[in-house]
């Protein structure tokens, strides 16, 4: 009698199946600059590719300050659950534009399927943008209909200059519904994590939140 495949890789094949899918159609409809861009990007360069265009990233200190202490949050709470993949400065291939998102979560089943050679990521599950003056519209429109059109599942917008975080998740109908917050935490529903929104900005505050997440594993 047959062994029947396992559903944890039936799950991932077909997973493996829509990526490659995807990638294969995005590389038939693929642009002459596109490919261009493409041709040239090497690991490390801090470019994206938006509506036919190239531009470069250019954080400040406002925008690296409040990253940084996230990304320090997002990460310790994944090493002590052991669950999905964190990446920064990912280039996130979409179906027409490769964006480089401040930071990426992807759950166990997309992270399986990332090694060290990927260059061309796929939509995440979790997205984080920090608001720079430049990328105020690229954030808020542009990148705000992509990732919910390729149904990453939650998006924060982070503002450094309100000091607040503009918070999207997918309903049911596949379109971004913005969450209320009614205390001063917010909660990553993706993570099942929730933040002090201070510990976002405030670097003291920040890391005794750290402490305390390493403290109760």
């Amino acid at each position: 009698m047959e062994k029947g495949i396992p559903v944890q890789k039936k799950g991932n094949e077909k997973l493996l199946h829509i990526l490659m899918e995807q990638t294969r159609m995005i590389m038939s409809n693929m642009s002459e600059s596109r490919k261009s861009f493409h041709a040239s990007y090497k690991l490390g360069d801090r470019m994206e590719f938006i509506n036919g265009e190239v531009i470069a990233q250019t954080p400040n200190l406002k925008h690296s300050i409040p990253l940084k202490n996230l990304l320090n949050i997002i990460k310790t709470y994944i090493q002590n659950t052991r669950t999905g993949l964190v990446k920064v400065d990912a280039l996130v291939s979409l179906t027409q534009n490769d964006f480089m998102p401040d930071i990426s979560y992807y759950g166990s089943e997309k992270a399986a399927l990332i090694n060290s050679e990927t260059i061309h990521y796929p939509a995440p599950d979790f997205v984080v943008e920090v608001l720079a003056s430049t990328s105020d519209i690229i954030d808020k429109e542009i990148k705000l209909n992509d990732y919910e059109s390729h149904g990453v599942k939650e998006y924060w917008i982070v503002s450094p200059e309100d000091q607040d975080v503009f918070h999207y998740l997918l309903n049911e109908n596949g379109k971004y519904q913005m969450v209320e917050r009614f205390s001063e935490d917010v909660k990553s529903e993706v993570l099942g994590l929730s933040i002090p929104l201070i510990a976002i900005f405030d670097g003291g505050v920040n890391l005794s939140f750290i402490h305390e997440m390493t403290e109760e594993d």
